[in-house]
């Protein structure tokens, strides 16, 4: 009788730490999911110039998917800058129409471009660098507008 009660204390015992097993495991699981976040896409707007996928300057961007981003993290894109217009231009950046709108304080678009003169019909080679905070809350997923403009140098 005392042998069977320990019996049974064991396998209580072995259910209950099976279960807290098991509830840590779907709490670890859930928590990392949380950590990332989905980036819908940067809608690319450009003004005197086109943006393309490669450096023949074929294939135009009208959009950047970034995939599953998580916080305390980057994600780089190439992308090639073609002056289209007659003159030489330099490049500006500008990302707006942020969605949701408090995306700006945990997520920015920096590039790798140095002001370098774009002369007419030249394609460029610029980085786009998407940085996600460490501390980015409350969002799932988001998306903004690059706008890239051609000045007259």
């Amino acid at each position: 009788m005392k042998q069977e009660k320990n019996i049974k204390k064991a396998v209580i015992s072995f259910a209950l730490f099976a279960c807290m097993i098991s509830a840590s495991t779907v709490f670890a699981l859930s928590a990392w999911t949380q950590q990332y976040i989905m980036a819908s896409y940067g809608l690319v707007k450009t003004i005197g110039l086109e943006a393309y996928w490669d450096k023949n300057c074929t294939n135009l961007v009208s959009s950047i998917n970034w995939g599953m981003v998580a916080p305390n993290s980057s994600e780089t894109m190439l992308i090639y800058l073609k002056n289209e217009g007659t003159t030489p231009v330099t490049f500006s950046l500008n990302v707006t129409n942020w969605n949701p709108p408090q995306a700006s304080k945990f997520i920015s678009l920096t590039w790798n471009y140095t002001g370098a003169v774009a002369a007419r019909n030249q394609c460029i080679p610029v980085n786009l660098n998407l940085i996600v905070a460490s501390n980015i809350t409350g969002i799932t997923d988001f998306n903004f507008q690059i706008v890239i403009v051609a000045t007259e140098s």
